[in-house]
């Protein structure tokens, strides 16, 4: 799947809208969000988190996929730790 790879950020954009950018790189705005009675700012998170996410899947994805029967423990410890970094991330922690 092709998308903006790398790290996501929200930035505020006055006081009703942030966007959410690629961290490495400037002027690279991904989307923006306007408040419009919504939670904008939550909103951004969890789309700013959404590469991590799909990455830490992945690679949960493959461990289950391994050929003998997964235990919770089995999960390599990297995947867990990016599934946690991108759960913070979408909760903008």
């Amino acid at each position: 799947m092709d998308y903006t790879k790398g790290t996501w950020a929200v930035e505020k954009w006055g006081h009703n809208t942030v966007i959410v950018t690629d961290a490495d790189q400037t002027d690279s705005e991904i989307c923006v969000i306007s408040k419009h009675g919504l939670p904008f700012e939550a909103n951004a998170h969890l789309i700013a988190a959404a590469p991590a996410m799909y990455e830490a899947l992945k690679g949960i994805r493959k461990d289950v996929d391994k050929p003998k029967p997964l235990v919770f423990d089995e999960l390599e410890s990297e995947t867990l730790i990016k599934v946690y970094k991108a759960i913070s991330a979408a909760e903008g922690k």
